[in-house]
């Protein structure tokens, strides 16, 4: 018997002894016997052909090629290494030589240099593809984590994190992530069920698959997803999806989303995949933070814009280089007309206003101001100032109340509240110029 032969007719045998050996190898452990076998007996099946036939149908080897392509991915896929992969062939050809010496002891060296020219050829190609889809993985990763995200438009982020991920995923059919709103959660992008995009489909915290996740904060995989009765979607049943895995997108202990991909080829989610599915969470909930922390300081901000436009006296916040935010009154003060004018150092706009001490009529410099020592000394002050009106050329007495900003115990800006104290000044100008006229009176009879 031939060796094309033999390994045809022992097949069985060849595959069992093989799988004996290779369970002691770690990266076997855990998958069950389909996922192990795979795709050998196809490569047994192509390798017997090429041998029996490699000098009349040349084009049997790209056949085999093929099939060994599709086996190598699927190992990558699983967590093997390249070592792995050349062994698990190595060990595939020693069961060959093994079983056939075992019954054929007279077999030639030419025998065997056949036998090793197919498998030395398919250890070649094994390697190359096993870096080949390595570097698709890693370029998988490398593209999610350098995603440009724009606050402003997380939808159209997390769509574009899903289609990287696709494109390195090619077993998966489906890839959907889930925001929480309320006590529901609702799909806002997708790539394989983007029907559900388009009829905001969403389900209760608690409820169905994406619910279930949301609620318990753990990941899930479901087998069987198109029959299981915790799946609600009605297109997940329709496209008739057999792997289903979600993770929870979590800040911290609060789950802000869900994340899921599906398979309808299989019943599992290969390790790779998993892997790069977990990376795309990670940088979507990194995304949802952002956009969360964005939206928050905005009301806060449009909170604080309410409140000082409303008060009639000027007010300034900024921090050492700039004022961020002037209401009207501060706006006149200045001489300006539009808020994007304050994108000037402080110590310009400041400088027209000829500040002086309202006690000495000395001249104040810009950071001698209750504004910057608020900044300065990180402590409240308050100062009477001289200054020159813009609009009208007069002087005014006004008093400069100042404060620090703080975060997470750092100065990080201030605000200042001026108050017109001119007419006040005139008054006790007055007072103390009738006293001077009225010797029998006391100052004690004056108040503060």
């Amino acid at each position: 018997m031939r060796l094309g032969e033999f390994i045809q007719t022992n097949a069985a045998t060849i595959i069992a002894a093989w799988e004996r050996g290779l369970r002691a190898s770690p990266a076997s452990r855990g998958l069950g016997r389909p996922a192990l076998v795979d795709h050998v007996p196809r490569l047994l099946e192509d390798f017997a052909r090429v041998i029996q036939t490699r000098e009349q149908e040349p084009p049997l080897i790209e056949i085999a090629d093929a099939h060994t392509d599709t086996h190598v991915v699927e190992r990558v896929e699983q967590g093997f290494s390249a070592g792995d992969v050349v062994g698990e062939l190595m060990l595939l050809r020693t069961c060959i030589l093994r079983l056939w010496h075992a019954s054929h002891p007279t077999i030639t060296v030419g025998d065997a240099e056949v036998l090793s020219d197919v498998f030395d050829h398919a250890i070649r190609r094994s390697v190359d593809r096993f870096v080949e889809r390595r570097s698709q993985l890693l370029a998988g990763f490398e593209q999610i984590a350098d995603a440009a995200f724009t606050v402003d438009d997380l939808d159209t982020f997390l769509d574009h994190l899903l289609r990287i991920f696709r494109r390195f995923a090619p077993s998966i059919d489906e890839a959907t992530i889930l925001l929480r709103d309320g006590d529901r959660i609702r799909v806002v992008a997708s790539v394989g069920l983007e029907d559900e995009v388009r009829q905001h489909f969403g389900v209760r915290i608690g409820e169905g698959f994406s619910g279930t996740i949301a609620a318990t904060g753990q990941p899930l995989l479901l087998t069987n997803a198109c029959h299981d009765p915790l799946v609600q979607s009605p297109v997940i049943r329709a496209q008739a999806f057999r792997a289903l895995y979600g993770v929870p997108l979590l800040d911290q202990e609060e789950v802000v989303g869900v994340a899921h991909i599906g398979c309808r080829s299989s019943n599992e989610i290969p390790p790779a995949e998993q892997r790069l599915f977990a990376a795309l969470a990670q940088r979507a909930t990194s995304a949802v933070i952002k956009h969360r922390l964005r939206a928050r300081a905005r009301r806060t901000t449009a909170q604080l814009d309410a409140v000082v436009e409303a008060m009639p006296n000027p007010v300034f916040v900024g921090d050492r280089d700039r004022f961020i935010l002037a209401n009207r009154a501060a706006l006149h003060l200045l001489g300006l007309s539009r808020r994007d004018e304050l994108d000037t150092a402080a110590s310009t706009l400041l400088a027209p206003l000829e500040m002086r001490d309202a006690t000495t009529g000395d001249p104040i410099a810009a950071d001698e101001t209750p504004y910057a020592r608020a900044l300065e000394r990180g402590e409240p002050c308050v100062r009477d100032l001289l200054l020159r009106d813009r609009a009208t050329g007069a002087e005014q007495v006004v008093r400069s109340h100042a404060g620090p900003i703080r975060q997470e115990g750092r100065v990080v800006g201030a605000a200042a509240v001026l108050s017109d104290v001119t007419d006040v000044n005139l008054v006790l100008a007055e007072l103390r110029q009738l006293v001077d006229n009225m010797p029998e009176l006391s100052w004690t009879a004056l108040p503060d």
